[in-house]
């Protein structure tokens, strides 16, 4: 005997009845969908419009360049999603050595614009880290004074650094749902 079938009542697309039933007369991915917070269904729109525009696998410094032709939230999204998932990967060194770390500068600036001052405060240090070194690689593109809220006697190890990430984690986490849910004009066309 054949399978029942019906639509989604969300997408349209045929399910089995059995599943239309224990999900509202949704599918699968609908049903997922439904039961996401704000915040998220408005961040996966971001990144779906991300990669639209910018495509597989394009090399961090040419994607931000693409994305220039949208609103700045979505640069700054694309940004902290590389460094947050290249420092969870491998840490800060792993950031530094890759070419992620061209867009820590961007990623800093979501987790400030996102109120996420503990992050955008450790992106700050991480950067110092570096630039105490003569290694930044960003001398060109640093204020003046982008260093100015940090105190004088600061000295941190990368190690330091990287278990201060790690501990502020959910922060980090929750830094592009933010700047999606409560930043909306970063995102609007003009």
């Amino acid at each position: 005997m054949a399978e029942q079938k019906t639509t989604c009542s969300s997408c349209g697309r045929e399910i089995r009845l059995v599943t239309a039933e224990r999900r509202h007369g949704m599918c699968v991915p609908c049903h997922r969908n439904a039961a996401k917070p704000l915040e998220e269904l408005l961040a996966d729109q971001v990144f779906e419009r991300i990669d639209a525009v910018i495509g597989p696998a394009t090399d961090p410094k040419a994607a931000v360049q693409d994305l220039q032709a949208l609103p700045p939230g979505y640069a700054l999204c694309y940004a902290f999603q590389h460094v947050h998932a290249e420092i969870l990967n491998g840490g800060i060194s792993q950031l530094y050595s890759n070419s992620a770390w061209s867009l820590i500068l961007q990623a800093e600036e979501a987790a400030r614009q996102a109120g996420v001052s503990r992050v955008s405060n450790l992106l700050r240090e991480i950067v110092f880290y570096y630039h105490q070194r003569n290694r930044s690689k960003h001398k060109r593109s640093l204020a003046e004074d982008y260093f100015a809220s940090l105190p004088s006697n600061w000295d941190k190890s990368l190690k330091q650094l990287d278990d201060d990430f790690f501990c502020m984690e959910q922060d980090a986490n929750s830094v592009i749902l933010r700047l999606c849910c409560d930043n909306q004009e970063l995102f609007t066309d003009a």
